[in-house]
């Protein structure tokens, strides 16, 4: 995007940098991508605790999941295993089964992006803050599955995050 206006939409170029798959089993997940030489891997769950704002399709949401991050350069991929919903990841794998849930980019501003979004068309379904350090931290998937076969997630990352649960190296 042009000079000084902040990032709201997704671009053809970083910042998108996020591609994200639901599966069945974290670490079987893991697993595979370790085979294929992807990795290392950091797993947080996300429950209450480390997410204290949280949304499902206009409620309220009370959701978990555990989710594992790998960054090579910058793209980073993310494998989500859901424990508790409703939520989204349960929602896809029950109509597509496991495999690529949403792509995600990052923006400077959490409001205007879904502000944006909607403005074209599509709402959020599930949205999450307060994941960082100082309580900062956002993320707004938005229900872009029927022209894209995926979620669309705009994520304004944290200053900082609690080390990782657990840590994966490549083999």
């Amino acid at each position: 995007m042009a000079g000084d206006q902040p990032r709201l939409l997704p671009a053809g170029e970083p910042p998108t940098g996020q591609i994200a798959f639901v599966v069945p089993d974290l670490e079987a997940g893991v697993r595979s991508w370790l085979n294929l030489g992807i990795g290392p891997w950091n797993i947080w769950t996300f429950d209450e605790r480390l997410l204290p704002q949280m949304s499902y399709r206009g409620e309220l949401g009370a959701f978990a999941m555990r989710g594992a991050l790998c960054s090579i350069g910058a793209l980073t991929y993310e494998l989500i295993q859901s424990l508790r919903g409703p939520n989204i990841y349960e929602d896809f794998l029950v109509a597509r089964g496991a495999g690529p849930h949403h792509l995600g980019y990052y923006v400077d501003d959490i409001d205007g992006a879904i502000e944006a979004m909607a403005n074209r068309g599509y709402p959020v379904v599930q949205s999450g803050s307060g994941f960082g350090l100082d309580g900062d931290g956002a993320f707004a998937y938005f229900d872009t599955v029927a022209d894209f076969g995926c979620y669309y997630e705009a994520i304004l990352g944290p200053r900082g995050l609690e080390a990782p649960e657990a840590q994966i190296p490549l083999p």
